[in-house]
């Protein structure tokens, strides 16, 4: 009996030592199942749904680069993650309000720096300038002074152009409907990253864009988390070295690529190659069943439309030729004054004159040098020097391209414009007009002049490029022996081909 009340009594006392414990220990309890459910919560990643093939939505579905990364970044880190694609405006707005927790494919600026906190690097971006075809006037982004340029809103791109207040910035709903404008000549060009950029157009069968080589600005993008998230920061860098040290993310950027610019094209090609032929091979086997008595007929049809097509290739290529007659795409350019480099020059020259030659139309150079340039440098410093010699190149370019024409820096203080298809009386004007423009800058340090050589020719197989060249050479040192600040034309359009012509033209 008395053994039984001692257990019971033993019983009930650890029955209370067990309660008080669990009593005084309840908050931390509470505060590690809110600290496990925390952990177990679903991570919600956003995306611009209008960059493809980074992020976009497929039948309401997002999928692309970004979202195959950020499936993967889930399993490394462990977590649950949901991805959506959605208006990019909105996407920032939750994530600073803490609707959601992470912004996929952002670029760091100074603006948003102040809302979120950015991971390591993840996908170089190369924001480069789109144009129509036929645009051979820009090739860099101060080429699009006083030019509409489209961007989407919200976006990086249009963070870059407020750097350039001179450019006329225009929002455009998305990437299709930009190159769109471009196409019909509503804008003048379209900045983007130019992996979307191709992805677009391939996607949308847009012809007639190009873009510019040059990128106007290389930045990586990033993962962003609303500021002072260091700890998600922590997880989602530890996930990318993760997937950086084992290759998952370079297996799955070599999947993209694979796809880059020809996703779509390569397999609408492929169905249109095979649609095609069965069409072309079941027309020719009813053709053959039904009209076999007609054999005569049809070959004297047959001939009339390749002939047809045969008249129409032809006026085709006429029209090529005369396009490319006025098209000089400038493939260098001279770092300090931004314009065309001498090599550039030689290639141009040789493909004009072939041209010019063939179809027996005039070619001139206008070659200039800057007087007395020596004695400038050496008085006001080579600084001084290098922006003479920039804004002599700013008249030229801005003449040459009021005349289609092309502007270069031929070597030290020495420039030439290359001019096709026009007369003699055109040419010294345009000659003309560049020495006073230059001879009235007031922004020089002292009146600046230039000694101004014209040549003019109609090339055939006696004459090359080089006699033209040296021509205006000639002509240009004759000016000088005379006085400088004049011009002087080496026409050798003329029977005689021997020497200068004798006609000067200066400033009196």
């Amino acid at each position: 009996m008395i053994r039984r009340i001692f257990i019971s009594f033993f019983l009930l006392m650890f029955s209370f030592f067990i309660f008080d414990w669990l009593f005084d220990n309840k908050d931390n309890l509470s505060l590690a199942e809110s600290s496990f459910t925390a952990e177990q919560k679903t991570l919600i990643f956003l995306g611009n749904k209008d960059i493809p093939p980074m992020v976009y939505l497929n039948n309401g579905k997002p999928e692309g680069i970004i979202v195959d990364i950020a499936k993967t970044l889930g399993s490394e880190m462990d977590r649950r993650v949901e991805i959506k694609a959605m208006n990019w405006q909105e996407a920032q707005e939750e994530v600073v309000s803490g609707e959601a927790d992470a912004l996929l494919q952002i670029n760091p600026t100074e603006q948003r720096e102040k809302d979120y906190d950015f991971s390591d690097s993840l996908l170089e971006s190369k924001f480069t300038i789109f144009v129509a075809a036929d645009r051979r006037d820009i090739l860099t982004i101060d080429d699009l002074n006083k030019e509409k340029v489209g961007v989407e809103k919200e976006g990086y791109p249009i963070q870059i152009l407020q750097k350039h207040p001179e450019i006329e910035t225009v929002v455009i709903p998305d990437w299709k409907t930009g190159f769109s404008m471009v196409e019909a000549g509503k804008l003048d060009a379209v900045l983007v990253d130019r992996w979307v950029g191709e992805y677009v157009l391939a996607k949308s069968n847009i012809k007639n864009i190009k873009l510019i080589e040059n990128p106007v600005e290389v930045s990586y993008s990033r993962i962003a988390v609303k500021k002072g998230n260091r700890d998600l920061l922590n997880s989602i860098n530890q996930g990318l070295q993760k997937m950086k040290n084992d290759g998952t993310m370079r297996t799955i950027l070599d999947n993209w690529h694979n796809q880059k610019v020809v996703f779509f094209t390569q397999s609408d090609i492929k169905k249109v190659i095979l649609w095609g032929s069965m069409l072309f091979i079941f027309v020719i086997l009813f053709a053959t069943g039904v009209i076999i008595v007609r054999i005569k007929k049809m070959n004297v049809q047959l001939k009339s439309e390749v002939e047809q097509r045969t008249c129409d290739l032809k006026l085709a290529n006429s029209k090529l030729e005369k396009a490319n007659r006025k098209l000089w795409r400038l493939s260098s350019v001279d770092a300090l004054t931004n314009i065309a480099n001498r090599w550039f020059f030689r290639k141009c020259l040789r493909r004009t004159w072939n041209i010019c030659q063939q179809h027996k139309n005039k070619i001139a150079i206008i070659m200039s040098d800057i007087d007395h340039f020596k004695q400038y440098n050496d008085t006001y410093g080579h600084l001084a020097g290098d922006d003479c010699l920039k804004i002599v190149a700013s008249v030229m370019k801005n003449i040459a391209k009021e005349n289609n024409a092309l502007a270069v820096r031929f070597g030290g203080e020495e420039f030439i414009v290359l001019i096709e298809e026009l007369e003699k009386e055109n040419i010294i004007a345009i000659a003309e007009k560049i020495r006073m423009n230059i001879a009235a800058l007031k922004d020089l340090k002292r009146l600046t002049t230039i000694s101004v050589g014209v040549s003019i020719i109609i090339p055939d197989d006696n004459l090359s490029p080089h006699n033209l060249v040296d021509a205006a050479d000639k002509a240009l040192y004759q000016a000088k022996r005379e006085g400088r600040n004049r011009i002087c034309v080496n026409d050798l359009c003329a029977a005689n081909t021997d020497g200068i012509k004798g006609n000067v033209y200066e400033n009196f």
